[in-house]
């Protein structure tokens, strides 16, 4: 569990933020993510390898300045997953 800091610039509908383990799991995670604040957009995992996660969030409009947003995250190996490696 953790929480990343998502930075748009000026303009920008989307950004993306990259989260890496060290050392890697044992497995690619089931994970979880949501905003901590208000956020009028999406935000979603859309990558989650043993080695990290990709955490994108996309506005319906671009940043009229440069603005960030909080995000919460959990990833986690089934139990099953981590007896048998």
């Amino acid at each position: 569990e953790g929480s990343v800091r998502i930075q748009f610039g000026t303009n920008e509908r989307g950004a993306v933020a990259h989260v890496a383990f060290s050392p890697p799991l044992a497995d690619r995670p089931l994970a979880e993510c949501q905003v901590l604040a208000d956020f009028a957009g999406r935000v979603r995992i859309s990558a989650a390898e043993r080695y990290g996660l990709r955490i994108e969030a996309r506005r319906p409009d671009p940043a009229a300045r440069p603005m960030s947003i909080d995000v919460a995250f959990s990833a986690q190996v089934k139990a099953a997953q981590i007896a048998a490696a």
